[in-house]
């Protein structure tokens, strides 16, 4: 069932694809999925948001874990490039994209800031579907994640269809941001630690905490502001498991398998910019977490441009079934709460809250599943229910 639930929704996902470039977030990240594949290196050309670096070099400020991810695909368009040189499949993806609106930090014309050559077009299109890969991953662990909490099979199918093709993860399935990648990492780690998942061998159980650490670590590389999340994971295990020891056992072995995470995200800094704590948005463009809560959360939540509620309606059923999911699953509901907390804050504070040119809230993605948990998780499994 679990492969039939995954080849689903990758090809509903496939199906629907974009295989295009549109926004210029998603444009630096292909420039390092490039640059990593043909020359191993992450340096790229100068560009708008490109952030010198060591030695006078450019490098993307954003986390590198997508572009590393899309590599393999980024090789296998290679290979389908260099079998059929000639073939006019691909073209349309190689087209200029413009963007769509004028900004000071802009020196050159606007069309030709971004172009991707002819002999681009197979890798862009394969790169452009790691996303749909992850999306569909990420319908999996939220499936999984519901039938723990009760759903039978169907319930959890038609929930995982809400989550898929009512917010805004089926648009970003088709883009390439990082925050398909993030909610995936986020999720999974969220569903391979609670309890329910953990039942079981020890052995078993420590496997899941091995697995959770290191989807974490690629949650870390990313995005920076996945760091704070190992802290809360960390937290929920030593708080949840009833004994001091036991818990404090099992957050050292999920910490563990954090490291290579946090390791990789100094070193690249270091290389990138010369100091682990230098991600790239140290510069002068970036206004750090400048904007007033109150005004952040209003926008995010209520305002017709971006708010979360509009933009996904169905995260509405938080407020219907937070309260019977909070009094039987006290703990879990702590760990959403601070997840999801922590999440709208610090994105409700930070300069460019809206996300730039796209669809939605984009900064919200990742916690959109941990909102509609509660409201799924409490719908009755009887009676004449169109879920059950």
């Amino acid at each position: 069932m679990r492969l039939r639930i995954f080849v689903l929704f990758l090809t509903l996902f496939v199906a629907t694809t974009a295989g295009h470039i549109y926004t210029v977030d998603s444009y630096l990240n292909y420039l390092v999925t490039s640059s990593i594949g043909e020359s191993g290196t992450l340096e790229i050309p100068k560009f708008m948001m490109a952030v010198e670096g060591n030695g006078g070099r450019h490098f993307s400020k954003l986390g590198t874990g997508l572009s590393v991810a899309s590599v393999p695909l980024f090789w296998l368009g290679s290979v389908v490039e260099r079998s059929s040189p000639g073939a006019q499949v691909f073209r349309a993806y190689s087209d200029e994209f413009i963007i769509p609106h004028g900004t000071g930090e802009i020196i050159a014309e606007p069309q030709s800031l971004i172009r991707v050559s002819e002999q681009e077009g197979a890798k862009l299109f394969f790169a452009l579907l790691t996303n749909a890969l992850v999306a569909a991953a990420l319908c999996l662990f939220f499936w999984l994640l519901l039938r723990d909490f009760g759903l039978s099979e169907r319930a959890a199918l038609w929930g995982t269809a809400l989550l898929a093709f009512t917010t805004p993860l089926w648009v970003y399935s088709r883009d390439f941001f990082t925050e398909p990648l993030f909610a995936l990492c986020l999720v999974a780690s969220f569903y391979l630690l609670h309890p329910g998942a953990r039942d079981g061998p020890a052995g078993r159980a420590d496997r899941r905490i091995a697995l959770a650490g290191l989807l974490s670590s690629l949650g870390i590389l990313a995005r920076a502001s996945f760091i704070p999340i190992v802290g809360i994971f960390t937290a929920y295990l030593v708080l949840a498991s009833g004994e001091r020891t036991r818990g404090l056992r099992g957050a050292g072995k999920y910490l563990i398998f954090c490291v290579p995470g946090l390791v990789a995200f100094g070193v690249l800094n270091a290389v990138r910019f010369g100091s682990p704590f230098l991600t790239g948005y140290h510069t002068a463009f970036d206004k750090g977490f400048s904007v007033s809560l109150f005004k952040g959360l209003a926008w995010n939540l209520a305002s017709p441009y971006r708010s979360l509620f509009l933009y996904a309606p169905a995260t509405l059923l938080v407020f219907l079934g937070a309260v019977p999911f909070a009094r039987r699953y006290r703990r879990e509901s702590w760990l959403l709460a601070a997840i999801v907390v922590y999440v709208i804050v610090i994105y409700s504070k930070w300069w460019a809250w809206h996300g730039g040119w796209c669809w939605g809230p984009r900064f919200l993605v990742p916690v959109i599943p941990l909102l509609l948990l509660p409201g799924l998780a409490s719908i009755p499994t009887r009676g004449r229910w169109l879920l059950v």
